[in-house]
């Protein structure tokens, strides 16, 4: 394996078989959830994700807010500096 990574020729082709799936075209959910605490206070929080995907690679990105509306706030942003 470490002949594998030392050789940039055949890294590049391994990297290149890898698609990045965090782009804006390739979002395949958007989910937000509040809720509240199930241990602890009890007090209710945020939490959403962005899922991707591209061919065989996927991926998420995660948010945590203390409130519904800085969720949103965080996902927009995100969403919105997206390419």
């Amino acid at each position: 394996m470490s002949e594998l990574i030392n050789n940039s020729e055949e890294t590049h082709s391994i990297a290149s078989i890898v698609n990045d799936p965090f782009k804006k075209n390739k979002i395949v959910s958007i989910d937000a959830h509040y809720t509240k605490r199930v241990f602890g206070t009890g007090e209710w929080y945020a939490w959403g994700h962005v899922e991707f995907k591209d061919g065989n690679t996927s991926g998420t990105q995660r948010f945590e807010a203390e409130n519904l509306d800085e969720l949103m706030i965080q996902m927009h942003n995100f969403l919105k500096n997206m390419k």
